[in-house]
């Protein structure tokens, strides 16, 4: 009798056991599956694509730009790019923001594209480097400005003193000869700078910009808009300018007045000389 109770409960146990494995694979299946994609609990269900668990629950490129990698990545909903005027290096720089450099208010921060490192990377007289940007230096009545330079109150920055002003000669597209209605520009700004080297004793320079609209290969417009400031140079010679009173300067297409510009009139603004003071 109690033989035949032992084997009832052998094959009650031999019974339960497929019932027990089969919940328990059950189990483990459950706690083996996620959420589907691209719903996610954790960076672990969004591990097969490569992204992370964003903030609503599903996954995305990045949640942060230590996601994205780089020293200029950023993370912009949910997407990673690369953050504006970001640079490495001096390569990635152009234009009038030529040098990479950590901005000075903190250290820690991306590397930006700069105008200037120091103030003899500023090529307007008078002007200083300031947080990576040229600028007049700051006046008052302690504090004078340099030559050629008179202090605007309202500002307190130094400005050129302003005797006259200078107007650009604007070309034909791909000439370098001076247009029959431009000449008359020549004599005026001769005139004016004349004036300048009066009240200045005769020290300060011309310098002529020479510019070029972004048609055409970048080679082409910087000699295209050197030949404009040396036609410039010539005709000015022939109004009694010495040549020794000037520098020319070419800049190509890098400089525009009307930036993309896709107009006939934009492009023509874009193919000029420019006269400043130095």
């Amino acid at each position: 009798m109690s033989q035949g109770c032992k084997g009832s409960g052998r094959a009650k146990r031999k019974g339960i056991w497929p019932w027990m494995l089969l919940l328990g694979l059950l189990w483990v299946a459950a706690i083996g599956c996620g959420p589907d994609y691209p719903n996610c609990e954790n960076d672990d269900d969004c591990a097969n694509t490569g992204e992370v668990c964003g903030p609503k629950g599903q996954c995305t490129a990045c949640v942060s730009a230590a996601d994205c990698g780089g020293d200029c990545a950023v993370c912009r909903d949910g997407r990673c790019g690369r953050s504006t005027g970001c640079c490495t290096s001096d390569d990635d720089c152009s234009g009038d923001r030529p040098f990479c450099s950590k901005t000075p208010q903190n250290e820690k921060q991306q590397k930006l594209c700069v105008s200037c490192l120091r103030d003899s990377n500023c090529k307007q007289q008078g002007h200083i480097c300031e947080k990576g940007a040229c600028v007049a230096p700051a006046c008052s009545d302690t504090e004078p400005c340099p030559d050629f330079q008179v202090c605007d109150i309202e500002a307190k920055r130094c400005v050129m003193m302003r005797l006259c002003e200078f107007k650009e000669v604007f070309f034909h597209t791909g000439r370098h000869e001076i247009p029959d209605d431009q000449t008359p520009k020549l004599a005026s700004n001769k005139a004016c700078f004349d004036r300048y080297r009066e009240a200045t004793g005769d020290r300060i320079v011309l310098s002529l910009s020479g510019h070029a609209d972004e048609r055409g290969e970048d080679n082409a417009n910087m000699r295209l808009s050197e030949r404009r400031a040396q036609s410039i140079l010539k005709a000015l010679q022939k109004l009694g300018l010495p040549a020794g009173k000037v520098r020319l300067r070419a800049a190509g297409e890098r400089e525009p007045l009307v930036p993309q510009a896709d107009s006939a009139m934009g492009h023509q603004w874009n193919r000029r000389v420019e006269f400043t003071l130095r």
